[in-house]
């Protein structure tokens, strides 16, 4: 079916004119925002797939109409948008893979991005329908990895300054975390001569000191440790095999779930025996199992997002401050929580526990009452985001991981 057909309010200009404007309306479930561009797919009648693209036309306001365009085109929100269609024959490039038309809108100033793409009605669909659409109609990384090697014939460089972590793999940026921890801990019991702050993470423990048995000693005291919004569970498999007790707290139904290369690993270790010395001295940590919990860390959120990520979300309990959890912990980590954040430090700083946090993105839209400390101006970068945190207690410290990305950790063990 041609999308074209699903014009509302389609009008063509005569005597050769360019067309007037027509518009789409559909349900936004994907998009990509470039530097000049940004590419919107869109869910026409529930039936069709339209590729929307939105032709930044003046270079000097790319910046303010890309994040015009994160802030008011959200997956799931039901949108009209004013533009034009292109042919096949307009669009295609030698490199590019495009074989259907695409309905372009221009854009040069937010008042024309204000006209030309209008919400409907904002969350229209849930996440769950959303990723449904995904899967049907985009392809998988790897598929895409391959396609560019066929296209140029040679490998293909990715770019390690658009991930997290620069790249390295959840489990090895976890076992840079548990590192922190411990070495923050043996730091609390006033162990001499540990490396710098900014080395513990890259710098394993030394398993058969008397420190580092007191430090995984301490960490296990109560409750153990709370792997806050800690998804699928790295971090606290990564304190396990150091033999640190934790529990992952995540309101995802996922919660606590390795992928399965990585799960079998964790089976694997968990079924492996301790290792001892001739006298039965232990020649390291046991591996201890964390467990799960599914549930909002302290508080249920505010805000449009956490109905349409989580549609039960009624059904999602809280793991309070006055929970047994969290009243007993003995430190909170937080490896990249996104919009859980701000709720970990105020918790921490509030019932003074041990933590260290690694923040990454912002969510400026979310959290628009944010201000930079000392200023009237909002946190809108990573930077302000750091100062910001850093800013509710003046006992916490700044670190790094050596990891590229958003490495900076922030901890305090509050003397």
């Amino acid at each position: 079916m041609n999308p074209s057909s699903h014009l509302i309010n389609s009008q063509s200009g005569g005597n050769g004119k360019r067309p007037s404007l027509q518009k789409l309306e559909g349900v936004l479930f994907h998009r990509t925002i470039r530097s000049v561009y940004a590419v919107l797919l869109v869910a026409v009648e529930d039936s069709t797939k339209v590729v929307v693209r939105i032709q930044i036309q003046d270079g000097s306001l790319a910046t303010e109409l890309r994040s015009w365009c994160r802030r008011n085109c959200k997956i799931g929100d039901l949108l009209v948008l004013e533009g034009n269609w292109a042919p096949v024959y307009e669009t295609s490039e030698n490199n590019t893979e495009w074989t259907e038309e695409r309905f372009l809108v221009d854009v040069t100033t937010e008042l024309d991005a204000e006209k030309r793409i209008i919400l409907k009605e904002a969350r229209h669909w849930d996440w769950g329908r959303c990723q449904m659409w995904q899967q049907r109609y985009l392809v998988s990384k790897n598929n895409q990895v391959k396609r560019v090697r066929r296209r140029e014939g040679g490998g293909v460089e990715k770019s390690k300054a658009d991930r997290h972590g620069g790249g390295i793999g959840k489990l090895k940026q976890s076992e840079h975390v548990a590192n922190f921890l411990i070495h923050m801990t043996m730091h609390r019991l006033g162990a001499q001569g540990l490396p710098e702050p900014c080395n513990w993470g890259d710098v394993k423990p030394h398993q058969l000191s008397t420190v580092f048995f007191e430090a995984v000693k301490a960490l296990n005291l109560g409750t153990g440790v709370i792997d806050a919004a800690g998804g699928s569970g790295y971090v606290s498999m990564a304190l396990g095999l150091s033999g640190v007790r934790s529990t992952v707290v995540d309101p995802r139904e996922s919660v606590g779930k390795l992928p399965g290369k990585d799960r079998k690993k964790w089976k694997k270790a968990i079924r492996s025996a301790v290792v001892c010395a001739s006298d039965g001295t232990p020649l390291c940590q046991p591996v201890v199992q964390y467990e799960t919990m599914r549930a909002w860390f302290a508080n249920r959120p505010n805000g449009v997002d956490k109905a349409h990520r989580h549609p039960d979300q009624d059904e999602i309990k809280v793991c309070n401050v006055d929970h047994e959890l969290l009243a007993h912990c003995s430190a909170i980590v937080a490896l990249h929580p996104d919009e859980a954040t701000d709720t970990i430090v105020d918790v921490a700083v509030q019932k003074r526990i041990p933590f260290m946090i690694i923040p990454c993105c912002v969510f400026s839209r979310i959290f628009p009452n944010r201000r930079i400390p000392n200023s009237s101006q909002p946190v809108c970068t990573y930077d302000d985001l750091i100062d910001y945190l850093m800013a509710k207690d003046k006992t916490i410290e700044k670190a790094f991981l050596p990891f590229e990305g958003a490495n900076v950790v922030l901890w305090s063990i509050f003397e």
